[in-house]
């Protein structure tokens, strides 16, 4: 049976893994590839908080019409996790591995405070409530992957 949480969840893994390589590569001051590894960290995130925002969370809000949505609270942290991504990007670019760190701790909480409530809460009330549309929410969200990749070329 195919879940939109299964979908969603094998994203946060691979967002997770790449930036596990990133905080890697400059804890290793290897600031070239951590530069390299971290845009595709930063794009790979973008991409997923877009499918949550354009996607799975307007979908889930519409069956709520009149009642406040769960997803409110992650719409802002969302936007705190694209903030916290720019002041590690810029502390790469200055090859401060005390600020990226900083930014880091920081970053890795809010995920996984994040992931939690999304994994635990929200994905299984998507799988109930959005199953009969997943073909459909599975192509919109691939298609912005596609549109992505037709702008990073």
């Amino acid at each position: 049976m195919h879940k939109v949480s299964n979908y969603l969840a094998h994203d946060h893994d691979r967002c997770d893994g790449l930036y596990a390589d990133a905080v890697a590569l400059v804890a290793a001051h290897d600031w070239e590839q951590a530069a390299v590894s971290f845009l595709a960290f930063a794009e790979a995130m973008r991409r997923h908080v877009e499918m949550e925002e354009r996607v799975i969370y307007p979908a889930f809000e519409e069956l709520l019409a009149n009642t406040a949505a769960p997803t409110q609270a992650l719409h802002a942290e969302h936007q705190l996790l694209c903030e916290i991504m720019y002041r590690m990007s810029m502390a790469i670019k200055r090859r401060d591995v005390i600020e990226f760190s900083d930014h880091a701790d920081t970053f890795r909480l809010t995920t996984e405070q994040h992931n939690l409530k999304e994994e635990g809460i929200l994905f299984p009330m998507f799988d109930k409530l959005l199953r009969p549309r997943y073909d459909e929410l599975v192509r919109a969200m691939d298609g912005l992957s596609a549109d992505h990749r037709r702008h990073n070329d």
